[in-house]
């Protein structure tokens, strides 16, 4: 397609290492690029098991900003995940989003969840 090779490594190193970065548990302020990139205090919010607590977008909390959504307590969320009944292990977790439920109530019992 076209795509320089080189810049392309860069990007996915740099969504790599990103990626790793907001997800870990750390406060490592960034300042104001924090805007554009995020940072862990954002994104730990975005996994509260409240979900109406904000910071939707992925990569770039721009959009938050753009829809009302950005949110940066000064806190951390209470608690984490989602409220749904899920797996508690790894096939389950993997196998569940991917199956038709009728599917899946059929095996669950098999997988011990």
């Amino acid at each position: 397609m076209g795509f320089n090779l080189e810049a392309l490594a860069v990007i996915v190193a740099f969504r790599g290492i990103w990626a790793i970065y907001i997800h870990s548990n750390v406060r490592l302020p960034i300042g104001p690029l924090k805007i554009l990139i995020g940072s862990p205090e954002l994104h730990h919010w975005h996994h509260d098991i409240e979900r109406d607590a904000g910071n939707y977008a992925n990569i770039s909390p721009v959009m938050d900003k753009l829809f009302g959504t950005y949110t940066c307590p000064t806190k951390e969320p209470d608690k984490f995940g989602i409220k749904e009944d899920f797996p508690k292990n790894y096939t389950g977790q993997m196998l569940k989003p991917m199956l038709p439920k009728f599917i899946w109530t059929k095996i669950k019992s098999r997988l011990k969840t």
